[in-house]
Parts: structure tokens; sequence; C-alpha cells
């Protein structure tokens, strides 16, 4: 069945990230979207400030290190001081081995992402979101078991963007298909490549 995933949330950015940095928990990337999605004042002028101060405590920590002559130097993690990253850390050797379903329930449960994403200025929907995530982890290795091919984390990220359904947004655009809009309304209705035949280019648009 669809799932009830808007992809224009961020339910499943939330959970893309996190399961992102079980595959490479330094992932900078990963951990400034957990970090902007889970802490209320972190703004895009903060995310630049704390980005500048790492990169020059990383460089230091990284240039002592290689002066000592170590090896496999234990040197700073981006947004370490994030709470939810912290308790993700505490239990990465567990995320690592489990099942794709089994990581999806534990990150979501586990992390209560539930919670999180309640505290959001738009929360309508979130539990159903992450309940049709755990669903889809279970269709995901049912699909991966008829076909043959091992459960993989992108894998599985890709298939929740390829099954999801965007509702849009009051500030954008729907983009469907002729049979896709069936029964549905819309106070204004652009068809692509109803031009072609058109002498006059008056003729291109009409307003009811």
């Amino acid at each position: 069945r669809d799932l009830i995933i808007d992809e224009k949330r961020d339910e499943l950015s939330l959970l893309s990230a996190f399961l992102n940095l079980v595959i490479n928990d330094k992932d900078n990337y990963s951990r400034a979207i957990i970090t902007f999605l889970t802490e209320k004042d972190f703004d895009v002028g903060k995310f630049v400030d704390t980005k500048l101060v790492f990169n020059k405590v990383y460089k230091e920590a990284k240039e002592k290190a290689e002066s000592a002559g170590e090896d496999n130097p234990e040197l700073p993690a981006y947004l370490a001081n994030n709470k939810l990253i912290n308790k993700f850390m505490e239990n990465l050797s567990f995320y690592k081995v489990q099942t794709i379903h089994n990581l999806v329930e534990s990150l979501i449960i586990g992390l209560d992402l539930y919670t999180v994403a309640r505290s959001w200025s738009d929360a309508s929907g979130t539990d159903e979101a992450f309940n049709a995530l755990i669903e889809a982890s279970y269709n995901y290795e049912e699909c991966c078991a008829q076909v043959g091919l091992p459960p993989t984390i992108n894998g599985y990220i890709d298939f929740c963007k390829g099954n999801a359904k965007s509702s849009g947004s009051k500030n954008g655009v729907t983009l469907t298909t002729f049979h896709g809009s069936k029964g549905l309304e819309w106070k204004k209705v652009i068809l692509l490549g109803m031009d072609k035949d058109a002498e006059d280019e008056k003729d291109i648009f009409k307003y009811d």
C-alpha cells in the first residue's frame, strides 16, 4: 500500500541522517541536519559559527597529532555536544549489526523521535509518518528477499523516497499526471505541451 510519508517533511530527513551516521559516524552533514532538527535555537547563523569554530579546532588537533606521530589519533567530532547524537553514539556498535527493520525501529523508538518531532512547529502527522517509516522497513526487506538482493541502508532510504507521496505545500507546486489528478481540484492548473499546435500565443492560456 502507499506510504503515508510526505517527502517535503522532516521525519524522513531526520531518520536518514541517523542512518547515514550508522554508515559513517563522522558524516558532518548528517550531524548538522540532526542538530538543526532537534535543537530549537540552532539556526543557519549558529550552524555557520559552529562549523568555523570546529574547523579551526579540528585542524589544530590534527596537526598536533601528526607532529606527535600518532597513527590513529582521537580527533574531535563535529557537534559532539548534541544530546541525541551522544545517545546515538553510545549504541553505535549495536546499530551496526541490526537488520534494516530492527535498525529503523531501534532508532525511532530508542531515540524517541516521536517526542522530538512533536516539538516541531508543524507536528501534525509526525507519529503516522514515523509509523509508516517502520512499516516501510518491513516492506523493503520483503522486496529485497523477493529479488534476491541484500537489504542496505541506502537502499532503504531510496525505497522510502521512491514510495513516498508528496502532498505539495501551500507555497509550492503539485506535479502530477493526467490519471493521477483524477478527482482532484486546484485553483490554477498548468498543462504542459498544450502549446505545440497553437498558432496564436493567446490560445495557449484559458481562464475560467
